[in-house]
């Protein structure tokens, strides 16, 4: 029996359980539509007059609303932030070199995770003095240039550090995703309410901090 790919692109959460897996309250969510902060995507920009309610989700949205609402937590206003996690990772991925270019990181997939054990953990550096987002992959400890230099600017600058592997798990679990759903039809797994998903094999070293 074989392991089959978790399903990124197939909107089938509901607003109620991705607000919550975001942390956020599901009347902000839907405040969030009707103020112009959050917007529809995609496919989906004709149903902007449902505010998100009773609208389908994917996981990579999942994913984007999760560290839109990490962001919104610590000051980061509800549109900017919105705008760095849809547009800064979950629906952006980084570039593939040809031929590949000693000591950068392989290719990385809009609103997925470089492989921890041999990439390294995957952070999201945010930068509210321009609203630039860097993501970047380190292994025993941050590239302390990849977290403090605006990508707009290329000047040192305070930033919000985000650990992603972290979230993707929270996200996950509380979706209930297994991240290595066996599967014999190559269809994913969408665990039944209450079960816990399977953890990322990417979590920090005891007493790393988190983002």
């Amino acid at each position: 029996m074989g392991f089959a790919m978790i399903d990124y692109d197939t909107a089938r959460f509901k607003s109620s359980l991705v607000a919550a897996a975001a942390g956020i309250e599901i009347n902000t969510f839907r405040a969030y539509f009707k103020r112009g902060h959050f917007l529809m995507l995609g496919e989906t920009e004709q149903l902007a007059a449902s505010h998100g309610v009773a609208h389908m989700w994917s996981l990579r949205d999942a994913l984007g609303f999760a560290i839109a609402g990490e962001l919104i937590r610590v000051g980061v206003d509800a549109g900017k932030a919105f705008k760095a996690a849809m547009w800064g990772f979950a629906h952006v991925g980084s570039m593939q070199f040809d031929p590949p270019i000693p000591g950068m990181p392989p290719a990385r997939q809009p609103g997925e995770l470089w492989d921890a054990q041999q990439v390294g953990f995957t952070f999201m550096a945010f930068f509210p003095a321009t609203g630039a987002v860097r993501v970047f992959p380190a292994s025993n400890q941050i590239q302390i240039a990849e977290a403090i230099e605006d990508p707009e600017t290329h000047k040192p600058s305070a930033s919000v550090l985000l650990f992603l592997n972290d979230i993707e798990t929270r996200v996950l679990e509380a979706l209930g995703v297994d991240r290595n759903p066996p599967s014999t039809t190559g269809e994913p797994a969408i665990l039944p309410p209450g079960r816990t998903a399977c953890q990322h094999d990417g979590r920090p070293a005891k007493g790393a901090r988190r983002g």
